[in-house]
């Protein structure tokens, strides 16, 4: 399950083409929700070796360490310890979150609030 932290960045990582539609949901959890944090950086100034890799292997903008990072996290995913993964958004340079949670958790948590439709439309300018 593929969350974020707000509407723009659901818009930018969705990446809707003019026409397209997307339908944004909001949802609301109740109970203790424990995530991994992946790729963010600690401490900006000095970052771990760890902290290094971490973050080039989850917010590198290419497909080479995709592989790697989907290992790490189909990992981390597999331990009964955590809910989901929270990791930088690469589409928002790094300036918002993703979410991704066990569909388990869910299901068995998340209650739906409401949901917002919307059509990509055309980039208005003054030439038209």
């Amino acid at each position: 399950f593929y969350a974020c932290a707000g509407g723009p960045t659901a818009f930018v990582e969705s990446r809707c083409g003019v026409g397209q539609i997307i339908v944004v949901s909001e949802f609301r959890c109740y109970t203790e929700m424990m995530v991994q944090e992946i790729g963010f950086a600690g401490d900006e100034e000095d970052p771990t070796e760890y902290e290094s890799i971490m973050r080039e292997l989850f917010v590198f903008p290419g497909s080479e360490f995709y592989e790697y990072s989907s290992r790490i996290a189909s990992h981390l995913m597999g331990s009964d310890l955590i809910h989901g993964l929270t990791y930088p958004s690469i589409a928002s340079n790094s300036s918002s979150q993703n979410l991704a949670l066990k569909t388990s958790f869910v299901d068995a948590s998340l209650h739906f609030v409401n949901a917002t439709v919307r059509r990509q439309l055309p980039l208005c300018t003054d030439d038209n």
